[in-house]
């Protein structure tokens, strides 16, 4: 027997459950009358906010209804202060409390923690510090990703789900003082909230980040996931649209019915590309599934510290050195970061980074002319060659290339790069140079395109038509029941879902099994599996996950009565939804039903 919950969303998967009670149906032809169930109940939301946990930065966007049916593009975000400089999105870094209680997000969070260090380690050692840690949710394999727990930089662990649950709960709480200081009065039923997501991710760390912002206090009925490169690319085509009613210019308008573009989110983490195809009525189609990986920007960073922990010593040694100077890692790995922005092949001779005391102390001269014989440290600064800081991007660039080639075909007219990577100057020459027949366009604000996109998708979800089944989702019939249309069945495996094949949002499809007249259960159990796997699965295949499993009540059966399990499965914006019941039909009547 399965450990089953009713009417519970199951964690770690982004389905959404609900047993239906037994129903006694006698009229004939009666079809599954679930549709008022599965369409969302008509809401009138005042605003949208959309909320981006990021690899390296974090933010939320939001627009009223009214402002979105006069100008889509009119989205609010704020401006933040890191203390040295303003940006459009604040630092992914999350602070607790010497006694485990969150202190801070963001900004305030990372320069709190630096103050500490500088001023009393031996305090700073009491408090907690977490940044980089969305990318432990595509590294980690395990199947309940509730159960992970991720490391402070000291080594102490925390479970990941109120680390995620936190800093969505402190975004959404400046959001909402945000409300207040412009005079705005909400209530949060009257906002939707939209959560964004790589669309490389699986069902597992989707279904995590639902379930970090319902604990973080959003309702699960306001709530919903948009997938960070489809977000860019409603923002984008919006964009293309305006200036387009602007100028009345045909050449500006790169999204025209028909044309078929690639948008490539960069972030620190992951790289996330898609490619989509504008519809006659103006939504967007997925023609190939998400693809990249983990080469975003803190690839460079790695490359670079793996350079510095070879000049220092051991692994050992650099740990120690590290644990010893936490203070002077965080400053420089702020450093860097402007640097792999600015940098591109055309920048002088040398690129500069400031380095603490300790830092050049340590390094080791012999080891650093290794690599380069003009690497040098003076007057507190590391100068590298800019060839030899471009090495740390030549491994990320043709990772990201790579996965571009699999996207790009001579049908794409555009490849449109947005996220905090793609502001690097060296990252956008070089996918310039690889794709001289495709315009390669970086937008305005291109660390907001996912956010302000996913605003625009909050107000509109029809602006996406239809997506590509990432995987095979599928029944796996036994002694108690088994599928009207066998003819579908392959291996003991009825697929309900193919992958690679278009899904078209919000279409629903029905799939009815025969209960055996035999089976005199009061109940039975009816499981959804799913798998990545390229061919279809069999019922033995290794990589099969079960998804969800319903518990059905069953009536008794009686000579005039067939006994029918009616499933129904649609493609609600980015999560499948899948719902059952189990009727009780006349002979007569189930012979008409049609599949």
């Amino acid at each position: 027997m399965y450990n089953v919950n009713r009417m519970r969303y199951i964690r770690g998967y982004n389905s959404c459950i609900t047993e239906i009670n037994v129903q006694r149906e006698q009229d004939e032809g009666e079809d599954l009358e679930i549709n008022q169930s599965f369409k969302e109940k008509d809401h009138h939301y005042l605003y949208v906010a959309a909320i981006d946990i990021g690899t390296t930065y974090s933010g939320f966007a939001f627009s009223s209804h009214k402002d979105f049916m006069k100008d889509p593009l009119k989205v609010y975000s704020p401006i933040w202060n890191s203390g040295h400089n303003i940006s459009q999105k604040t630092a992914t870094f999350i602070l607790y409390d010497a006694d485990d209680n969150f202190h801070s997000f963001g900004y305030e969070a990372e320069n709190t923690y630096l103050e500490l260090l500088e001023h009393s380690e031996e305090e700073a050692l009491n408090w907690r510090a977490f940044y980089n840690f969305k990318m432990k949710l595509y590294e980690h394999e395990i199947d309940d990703l509730e159960e992970l727990n991720l490391k402070d930089d000291q080594g102490k662990t925390k479970p990941a789900v109120t680390i995620f649950a936190d800093s969505i709960r402190y975004l959404k709480n400046e959001m909402l003082a945000e409300f207040k200081k412009q005079g705005l009065s909400t209530l949060l039923d009257e906002v939707r909230f939209v959560v964004t997501v790589p669309a490389i991710w699986d069902d597992r760390s989707r279904g995590f980040m639902i379930s970090a912002a319902v604990e973080a206090g959003i309702q699960q009925d306001h709530l919903m996931l948009s997938l960070e490169p489809e977000a860019a690319a409603v923002l984008c085509k919006e964009h293309h649209v305006a200036a387009y009613h602007e100028t009345n210019c045909e050449d500006i308008l790169n999204f025209d019915f028909g044309s078929e573009f690639v948008v490539v989110d960069l972030g620190g983490g992951t790289v996330d590309i898609t490619t989509n195809k504008v519809l006659p009525c103006g939504s967007l189609k997925e023609l190939k599934s998400a693809r990249g990986g983990d080469c975003g920007g803190t690839t460079v960073d790695k490359r670079f510290f793996d350079f510095l922990k070879s000049c220092i010593g051991t692994d050992d040694e650099y740990e120690v050195f590290k644990q010893e100077n936490l203070s002077d890692f965080h400053e420089l790995r702020q450093v860097l970061e402007v640097k792999k922005r600015r940098t591109g092949k055309y920048s002088s001779k040398f690129v500069s980074l400031t380095i603490s005391p300790a830092f050049a102390q340590k390094m080791d001269p012999s080891k650093m002319k290794e690599y380069d014989n003009r690497i040098s440290i003076s007057r507190g600064k590391l100068q590298l060659p800019i060839t030899f800081f471009l090495s740390f991007f030549e491994q990320p660039i043709q990772d990201v290339l790579k996965c571009l080639d699999e996207a790009v075909t001579d049908e794409i007219k555009s490849i449109l790069l947005v996220g905090g990577f793609a502001n690097s100057e060296i990252l956008f020459q070089a996918v310039k140079e690889r794709y001289q027949h495709q315009h390669v366009y970086c937008p305005p604000d291109s660390d907001l395109s996912v956010l302000k996109g996913a605003v625009i998708y909050g107000h509109n979800t029809d602006l996406v038509a239809s997506r590509i089944c990432r995987a095979w989702y599928g029944i796996i019939p036994d002694d108690d029941f088994f599928p009207k249309n066998s003819e579908s069945m392959r291996h003991n495996f009825y697929p309900l879902t193919q992958k690679g094949q278009p899904v078209t949002v919000d279409a629903r499809t029905i799939h009815r099994f025969i209960i055996n007249e035999r089976c005199d259960k009061d109940s039975l159990f009816l499981s959804v599996f799913s798998t990545t796997s390229d061919s279809i699965p069999t019922s033995d295949s290794k990589d099969l996950k079960r998804t969800i499993t319903f518990e059905l009540g069953i009536p008794p059966r009686t000579n005039a009565q067939k006994r029918v399990i009616e499933l129904a499965v649609k493609l609600n914006g980015t999560e499948f939804e899948f719902k059952a019941r189990v009727k009780s039909r006349s002979l007569a009547a189930a012979v008409s039903i049609k599949s």
